[in-house]
């Protein structure tokens, strides 16, 4: 939610090619968000085409309580909570996208709110709440399940996308936006793709098996993926550590904390542009996009609602923010109607 859902990271062959950058794992998104796959389930690891992107959609009001804080006189505002501490996350963890998102923290505090959806509990907001107080720069927000709120629709139920499902995970059809709530495959069971595993689990390929994933000092020779949430895979001895490189410091892998990309095996801090700006890996840095994708190495606006879009690229993709692409036009997720 807020920038925690917006702004977002895709391996597409073709569009750009950034072998030399790692490290980018926290921007990953899940074949849901372009066509009928599911929420990417990966830990810090995964490399690519930079995408970034961030837009409100409508409020709903089922998440607030009245219940009041009897000791401060104030009503209690678990979604109001949740928002502040997912904003300071970010900007601690990274200031640099923070700024080039929101001019302000209400900026942040408002988009935020304005991702709230009827089925997530004011418990489960302050839940999160907690683990973001507490937690340091190697997490994402996206690593800890107490964030994820996800639906609560069954398997086999109706969906349009995947928050809505208890899973997580909706296989939609492209043209219609509706689908049905699957579930993730289990450890030792088979994973079509990447993304298909329960959380606490990777999928060691395409079409291979979930396994689980490692701890400190785990062997992550099979994919970056290997490593647990709040660690990251050094390339070069195969073993998951601890995030913990900055601007400067030597790394291999993704072994950056989040904000930095590495980059012939230095930290650098990740950069922002507008759409038009020369984006990807420029020189000794690294630009990723406002609002938008980068394609042959150009930032490129997202679709906006009921703007034409296409998710092989050759036009715009539909801000992920506001929902996905059906048949060739940007389509709001809250006003699809399935049956």
């Amino acid at each position: 939610m807020g920038l925690r859902s917006s702004v977002i990271f895709i391996a597409i062959a073709g569009v750009y090619a950034c072998a030399a950058v790692t490290g980018l794992g926290d921007y990953s998104i899940g074949p849901d968000d372009l066509a009928e796959g599911g929420v990417s389930s990966t830990s810090s690891g995964s490399t690519g085409t930079s995408l970034t992107s961030s837009g409100t959609t409508a409020t709903s009001s089922g998440s607030t309580t009245s219940s009041g804080d009897a000791s401060s006189g104030k009503p209690a505002d678990p979604l109001g909570d949740y928002a502040k501490a997912s904003c300071a996350f970010v900007k601690k963890c990274d200031g640099l996208r923070y700024a080039a998102y929101y001019p302000t923290d209400a900026d942040c505090e408002n988009e935020t709110k304005a991702d709230d959806e009827s089925w997530i509990t004011p418990a489960e907001y302050s839940a999160c709440t907690a683990k973001l107080t507490s937690a340091d720069c190697s997490f994402r927000e996206r690593d800890f399940r107490e964030c994820d709120f996800f639906g609560n629709i069954p398997d086999n139920g109706v969906c349009s996308s995947s928050r809505s499902c208890s899973s997580g995970h909706c296989k939609r059809d492209a043209n219609t936006g509706c689908g049905t709530c699957t579930p993730r495959a289990a450890e030792g069971t088979n994973c079509p793709t990447i993304s298909d595993c329960v959380e606490g689990a990777y999928c060691t390929g395409v079409n291979t098996k979930c396994v689980p994933q490692v701890g400190l000092d785990g062997d992550c020779s099979a994919t970056p993926n290997a490593c647990q949430a709040g660690l990251a895979c050094n390339t070069t001895t195969d073993r998951c550590v601890k995030p913990t490189g900055t601007a400067g410091a030597a790394c291999n892998g993704n072994t950056c904390l989040q904000g930095f990309v590495c980059i012939s095996s230095k930290c650098v801090e990740v950069t922002y542009g507008n759409p038009g700006v020369a984006c990807g890996q420029q020189g000794n840095g690294y630009v990723s996009c406002i609002r938008g994708i980068c394609v042959n190495a150009k930032c490129q606006a997202y679709a906006k609602a009921n703007e034409a879009c296409a998710s092989d690229l050759t036009k715009p993709l539909c801000d992920p923010s506001i929902g996905t692409c059906i048949n060739g036009k940007c389509t709001d997720r809250k006003s699809i109607t399935c049956p």
